[in-house]
This record gives C-alpha cells, structure tokens and sequence, in this order.
C-alpha cells in the first residue's frame, strides 16, 4: 500500500487548524493494564521537559482508572503515544485525487438481537442497576485503500471540530467526532458531553422542525441532564472547590445527517493530565449512568472489545494546552486483515424506542456510505420584458431556504441585489435565466432563450425508483446524476417520469407532474421524494391543484398528464412504453 502519510504520524484539529504531528523522538504504548499510568506519568514528565505529545487512549483502558469496569481483550495497545519536538501547521486540500472506495458496510449484529439486548436494558433499568445504557455496535468491510484517502474524503464533506488522523503503523484511526472530551488552557478545564440526536429534514423547514422537537424533547433533556450531573461530579475530583459550572446547557448543534444536543461544563483545576484521565475516563456519555454498574452491563451485551471507539484522540502541549476528544464517530483500519470497523450507539433509557434507536444508529452511520460531493444550487427563472422576473419571490425564498440548509454563505439581499442588476442586461424577448450559487457565496449565471415547445410531449416511465429519503431530490442543485441517467437508458420520449421505492410517483427530471382525474388536478406529494416547485406553490396557493399519494397505475387511469415548471408553466403529456413498463415496475415491488 502506497500511504500519502508517513507513520507514525497524528493528524489533528484543534480551534479551526489542523496540526501534523511527525517524526517522533518516541513513542509509548502499552497493551497492560497495569501499565496505563505509568505510560501516562512519562508523558507528563516529557511534557515538563518541553516536548509535545499526540495519541490515543482506547476503552479497554478505562479498567487501568477504575479496576470495577470489565474488558475484553483487543490487539490495539490500550494508550498509544507518540513524542515530538512541535508540531506544524497543516493545510488539508479541498482538492481530492481520487475516487472514494465503495465499501461494503455490515452491521456485526441483527435487529433481532439488538432488540433483544435493548429488552434486557430495560429489565436492569426497572431492577434500580442503572439509570441510562450506552449501548453500540459493529459495522465492518473490507478496505485494502489508503486510510488517509478515506479520512480525506470524509472530512472534506463532514467537518467535525474535534477530527483526528492516527497512524501507527499497523492501524489507522480516522475520527471524525464533533463531540469534546475535555480541553485544558492553563488551569482552566472544559468538557462538552453530548447525548441527544435527531435526524436532519430535508428541507430547512423540515430542519427547523426536528431541532425544536430535539430541544424540546423531554427525553432528551433527561439524559443530557444526567451525563452532564455525571461529568460535574468526575470534574470535582480534581477542580477548585466552587469552580465546577455549567456555562451553556441544551446546545443544538447541526451535522451533514443528524442533529446533535451539547452542554458545556467548566471549572477551574491545577492538576495534570495523568490526573485528568484518572478522574475523567471513561467519558461518561459513552457508557450512562451511573458509570460502573452501567459499564457491567455493556460488557455483558456487547460482548466484543471497543477498541478506539469511544476512547479518546488528542495531543497536549508543554504550555499546559490539551485537546482530547470522544472518539466516537471513529474507524479503524487494520492493516493485518485489509478491514476497516465503524461503530454506533445510542443512549437507551426506560421510555426508549428500539425501533427508533435502531434507526438513530444507521442515520449516524450514514456520514461513512457515501460522501456528499461538492455540488452547487441552481434557480431557474423566466425573465419576460412584461412581466420581468415571473414568481421572483418564490425563486428567492427556495433558494435562500436552500442555502441555509447546506451551510451555502449567502443571504437574501445579495441575491437579490444580484438579479436586479442582471435584470439590467436581459433582451426583451423571453429567456431562462439560471443561476448557479456555489457554497462560498459566488454566483454564476446563464441565459438560454425560450422557445416553445410543440405538444404533447413524450415521456416515459423510469426503470428503476429513486429514494424518497435522498436529500437532494428536494433541492434544486447540480447533483443530477439520477435524472441524466434515467433519460439516457429511458425506453424512449423527451422526459422521464419518476417512482419512489414504495410506487408512488414524484416528478419528471426539469417539472413537476400534474394528472386529471375525475376532475381535479392532482399533483404528487413533496414527501414522496421530488422538488417543490415554485409553480407548483402557486397553483397549490390559488387551489388549482391539489396533493395527492398517486401510484403508477395512475399514469394509465387518468384524463390528462402535465409537466408544469415556472419557465414554461403547463405542457401536456403523452406516455409512451407505459404498458409493458408498469407491468414490469410492478413485479419489482
């Protein structure tokens, strides 16, 4: 394997930079118990001596802190350090050479069992053992790649504040954790627990919506309540009496896929790290409450070592600066057998869901079976000499709705202010005016005269379903790799009609989709998995359309078919291969 990194080598964010740690003068490791603090004191004392220190300490070290927590065996060393001079200021490329690798991700436990395991929570939880599990799992597959390759891509499209690269020489830690273990500037010590998750909407109203309900969810409060009550107390062992406060309580924090609930904790402390790991690890939002017992419980359901994966990555500095983070959201890549692990949990309580917890933690193992592609936003507006830019608002509102969404830095003023003084250049006669907005805040734009159309238009059912939960079916952007392929092994026509995974229609690949039946103008739902058009809004808004679920077999059962998009508002269409096509559409379902 060629590796664009040298190992041993750390790779970590701290304060919005990227520090490269290489060439150690040495490194500490240990896979004994025993030896954990030990291997912490000479860390410290070479800190004392002006060096610099960056590595990892793995879950099954928490037994070394406290000897009542049971382990499994693992290969990984328990604390890997690696000693240094200083490390440098790093810039990671926005530019990736290559392609990310398809990995086949397995889940190393089934649904069944996972319910069972959540039952058996819930017994412990009536019984008084515990309060709250922290309860995880396996992914794995196969990888014979550049680790870095994949840390790379990753970390390109899912930013986390507290990312880390390791690599040792026989394994790679690729950690993309947005959650604070603890930071030290000078005496001051902060900790950032964070327990509480809801998936992301696909549109900003939808966002909204699911990051009020997080906030509100009395759920969880109560377990971020609890870990923050747990991480107080592990704090005070080592804090100035009086010091321990909680400065920001049921932050809501935004992600690619999922929302996240934080709180801040803060105090004042003289003691040094070996001191801070023995009161702090095991972080108490990766194991519940209260933190022995609980840690009992993982080990009897779990059954398999953690290994990195709700450890903790950092580095620390001989100027008492120190930044470790929770290693979740964390691979491993094991150069011995070409496999790379990547685990998820959730915290269990009484009134949990399994089903929903289930779901909660593929919804976080999303950010690994896929990377969103660098990809831009795209307003297409007619602009005519009477009636100037049609639906200007609407245009506006989506995109601006849009841009917000997916981080884009650009407000409503600047695009308008951009089209007003486009408006200044455009011929009489009637064009579509589209404009590109990239994630910086730049914005292109393109004329393209309308010419009419004659009608019907042909159009033909698409083979196969797109996915109602991709986000990008409900944005206008430039990912449009599903529409252009779907016209290119269409079975004829000018356009495609699209179906979800459950049979219901959703769009055409440039307009939304309007039947007549029995007398109404019915127009497929925006949850079904399309683009809510702007001229879909209008007509909905003055009821010349109405929703509705509409199935496949509807194409064949109905008056009329439409496309209709605020550049060419209605045109009628006519299907061709719709037989033949539904008959084998609906075998597959």
């Amino acid at each position: 394997m060629n590796k664009k990194m040298d190992s041993p080598c750390v790779l970590i964010h701290d304060n919005g930079k990227w520090l490269l740690f290489e060439k150690p003068l040495t490194v500490i490791e240990t896979c004994e118990t025993h030896l954990v603090i030990d291997c912490l004191e000479e860390l410290q004392r070479n800190l004392d001596h002006g060096c610099y220190i960056a590595g990892f300490l793995t879950y099954e070290s928490s037994s070394a802190f406290e000897p009542e927590i049971p382990v499994y065996s693992s290969k990984l060393p328990k604390l890997w350090f690696a000693i240094f001079n200083k490390p440098k200021d790093f810039i990671l490329s926005k530019k990736l050479n290559c392609q990310f690798p398809s990995l086949d991700w397995t889940p190393q436990i089934s649904e069944e069992t996972y319910h069972r395991n959540i039952s058996i929570i819930k017994d412990y939880i009536a019984s008084g053992d515990t309060y709250q599990v922290n309860y995880t799992f396996d992914l794995k597959s196969e990888y014979r790649g550049d680790p870095f390759d994949f840390f790379h891509h990753l970390v390109i499209h899912h930013p986390s504040p507290y990312a880390a690269f390791v690599d040792t020489g026989s394994y790679s830690f690729c950690s993309f954790s947005p959650e604070l273990f603890f930071s030290l500037n000078d005496n001051r010590i902060t900790c950032k627990p964070m327990k509480g998750t809801a998936p992301r909407g696909v549109v900003s109203a939808e966002d909204d919506l699911m990051s009020s309900q997080l906030f509100n969810c009395n759920k969880n409060r109560a377990e971020n309540i609890m870990i923050v009550d747990m991480i107080r107390n592990d704090l005070g062992r080592i804090s100035k009496t009086g010091s321990v406060k909680v400065t920001n309580l049921f932050e809501i924090e935004k992600y690619e896929t999922v929302f996240q609930m934080t709180s801040t904790v803060e105090s004042q402390t003289d003691w040094a790290i070996p001191q801070v790991f023995k009161a702090l690890f095991p972080c108490a939002s990766i194991t519940g409450a209260p933190k022995i017992r609980t840690s009992q419980i993982i080990h009897e359901l779990e059954k398999r070592p953690r290994g990195i994966y709700c450890g903790s990555i950092g580095y620390a500095t001989p100027e008492k600066r120190a930044v470790f983070n929770v290693a979740i959201r964390t691979a491993t890549v094991d150069y011995s057998n070409s496999s790379i692990t990547y685990n998820v949990g959730s915290g269990i309580v009484w009134d949990s869901d399994s089903k929903n917890e289930f779901h909660e933690c593929l919804s976080k193992a999303k950010i690994v079976q896929g990377v969103f592609s660098d990809f831009q936003l795209i307003e297409s507006l007619l602009h005519t000499k009477e009636e100037g830019y049609f639906l200007f608002d609407s245009h506006i509102k989506r995109c601006v709705n849009s841009c917000r969404y997916f981080g884009f830095k650009i407000d409503e003023n600047s695009l308008v202010q951009f089209l007003i003084k486009l408006k200044e250049t455009l011929p009489d006669y009637p064009v579509k005016v589209r404009c590109v907005v990239h994630k910086n805040g730049h914005i292109e734009s393109s004329l393209t005269p309308v010419i009419s159309i004659e009608e019907p238009v042909l159009v033909s059912i698409a083979r196969s379903p797109v996915n109602s939960t991709n986000i990008y079916l409900y944005h206008k952007t430039t990912r449009r790799q599903v529409f252009e392929e779907a016209l290119r092994s269409s079975s004829g026509g000018q356009d495609v009609i699209f179906w979800n995974e459950n049979g219901y229609l959703t769009e055409t690949t440039s307009a939304n989709l309007v039947l007549l039946k029995n007398g109404s103008y019915l127009t497929p739902e925006v949850s079904c998995g399309l683009l809510a058009g702007t001229f879909r809004n209008h007509l909905l808004e003055n009821k010349m359309i109405e929703e509705a679920r509409l199935k496949i077999e509807d194409l064949l059962d109905c008056d009329k078919i439409f496309r209709i998009n605020s550049v060419r508002r209605w045109q009628r269409c006519e299907l061709v291969n719709a037989g033949s096509a539904i008959t084998v559409i609906q075998s597959s379902l």
